[in-house]
């Protein structure tokens, strides 16, 4: 599962095993139905290429699909004219976690609300709202009608299925043809709260081959990096191959052959059934939730990590060190409440931080810190809260 034009700490890397424990939690799935064993792969214009244009997106030179008056790339995310013509660099205040999103903060949902219309001549309406219920029982983010709110999203039709990256500003669009299913709905939801595709990682080249031969005329950037298309994004954890916002091995084939296959040349299948773990995994890094849990912190932390707000103190290796001897503590911690000995969790948590430059002048024993030090500092006491520290 998966984050891009979202800018804040949203994205994070694991350092250590327990960093993917948020995996390991409950989790709700509940498709409103089930897919077909085959589906069809999102596109804004089933079949249609258009003509291919080159413009400046985030300052980098990109390639998009312009069909009629739509600005078209990755098949189904739909570029406005505005976001081509800023200059500005990608990814410049964030990464991301397990999966793929979107870094700039201010294409995040404010208070994790999305506020949406329905167009009444929207055929199945129900597959909308199924879709809704099935963020809102998986996610911290909440969709509510909108009344007089200046941003929102409209669910309409549209030629096939297709989206815009993150919160734009003013009304932007879900276009659902009839063809679409829950599950396709799902996947532009994701995409409208941040969600890029999965497989256009930067680092899928320690986990897929992208078959360039094999794949349609016109639709070569539909398997591009988002970097690769200008984008900004961060990555999370490793490549989920049962994210929601995965495609198949035969997606967008020429000629019946795979256009992705993992690293030992096998193909595999894609779900849209249901976010998955990782998916969901993503979603809390990029809307954060309170913290009351170990994982809630180190989720939050990892972040923090991943947007370098914080680091290790000194320079080069001493740097890597010092944080690497942060992580030790806190994964120690974790393995404590793993045993249920509190007691010696709440110490470890109470010993990492002494070690956290939070102001002042800078001591010898700060192993980590950065202008989301002190946050780290608050999240801590907030489990140490939740679990009875003295």
């Amino acid at each position: 599962m998966r984050a891009k034009f979202l800018p804040s700490l949203i994205w994070l890397f694991a350092a250590t095993a327990f960093l993917y424990s948020c995996q390991k939690e409950d989790i709700l799935l509940t498709p409103a139905a089930t897919q077909p064993e085959t589906f069809q792969v999102e596109e804004a214009f089933s079949g249609e290429t258009g003509k291919i244009e080159e413009g400046i997106l985030f300052g980098t030179p990109i390639s998009y699909s312009k069909i009629g008056n739509q600005m078209v790339f990755q098949g189904d995310i739909l570029l406005t004219q505005e976001q081509l013509s800023v200059n500005e660099t990608p990814g410049a205040a964030n990464g991301r976690t397990q999966g793929t999103g979107r870094s700039l903060q201010e294409y995040r949902w404010s208070n994790k609300i999305v506020y949406y219309t329905i167009d009444p001549d929207l055929p199945n309406q129900q597959r909308v709202k199924d879709a809704i219920t099935h963020w809102q029982a998986n996610s911290p983010i909440k969709f509510v009608l909108r009344t007089t709110q200046p941003d929102f999203v409209t669910f309409t039709t549209g030629s096939g299925c297709s989206s815009y990256v993150g919160k734009l500003g003013g009304e932007q669009y879900v276009f659902l043809a009839l063809s679409c299913t829950t599950g396709n709905v799902i996947h532009e939801i994701g995409h409208t709260v941040g969600l890029w595709h999965e497989q256009t990682r930067v680092d899928r080249g320690k986990y897929i081959k992208i078959l360039w031969n094999n794949i349609s005329e016109g639709y070569e950037q539909n398997f591009s990096t988002y970097t690769e298309l200008g984008s900004d994004g961060f990555d999370h954890g490793t490549l989920d191959f049962g994210s929601i916002m995965m495609y198949p091995s035969n997606a967008f084939s020429m000629n019946g052959k795979p256009t992705i296959t993992k690293l030992d040349g096998s193909t595999f299948t894609a779900q849209r059934n249901a976010l998955s773990a990782g998916d969901i995994a993503i979603i809390k890094v990029m809307y954060p939730v309170p913290v009351t849990t170990s994982t809630d912190l180190w989720n939050q932390y990892k972040a923090y990590i991943a947007n370098k707000t914080i680091k290790g103190t000194g320079t080069g290796k001493k740097a890597e060190d010092n944080l690497k001897k942060f992580i030790s503590m806190l994964d120690n911690a974790r393995k404590q409440l793993d045993k249920k000995n509190t007691t010696a969790a709440c110490a470890q948590l109470t010993n990492a931080q002494k070690h956290i430059h939070t102001g002042g002048k800078l001591k010898p024993d700060h192993f980590i810190t950065g202008t989301n030090a002190g946050k780290v500092y608050e999240l801590i006491n907030q489990v140490k809260k939740k679990i009875g520290c003295k």
